[in-house]
């Protein structure tokens, strides 16, 4: 039987744990009782918003990894754990959310946090200021996806 858990994050969530969390590189505390299991559990990223203090001048693309997926291949670049590549206008307010969610295999049994980086079309860290908010799906598969 397939089950679907929706988790709502913000990039200013968990900051009395994680200081250094910013709208590009943030980590977060999972909800207890959120029971994930490598092989038999895919994430996917549903929707994704942005509120930023001024326009992105230098992204026009930007590559949400996660860091409790298995590893793929962008290019040369090997081992990115890419939840999701997307397009993004020059506004300050941008909203998306996508009509085909792409599901990549969890990693890690029981994690307690993840952590979410945004990088440019060179694989590099962007420097945008704000808050993003994001609604994650974890979605449970009854045969392992991966052994």
């Amino acid at each position: 039987m397939e089950c679907t858990n929706y988790v709502y994050i913000k990039s200013s969530d968990s900051k009395n744990y994680h200081l250094s969390n910013n709208i590009a590189s943030f980590t977060v505390e999972l909800p207890d009782g959120l029971n994930i299991e490598e092989n038999n559990w895919s994430l996917g990223l549903g929707e994704i918003n942005f509120v930023l203090e001024s326009e992105p001048s230098d992204y026009s693309a930007l590559y949400i990894c996660c860091d409790v997926i298995h590893t793929s291949s962008v290019g040369e670049k090997n081992n990115l754990q890419l939840l999701r590549r997307m397009f993004i206008p020059k506004k300050t307010k941008y909203g998306k959310i996508f009509p085909e969610i792409f599901y990549v295999p969890v990693c890690k049994n029981q994690p307690r946090s993840l952590t979410i980086n945004m990088l440019d079309m060179a694989l590099k860290p962007v420097s945008l200021k704000g808050t993003a908010y994001m609604t994650l799906i974890f979605r449970y598969y009854p045969v392992p996806l991966f052994k």
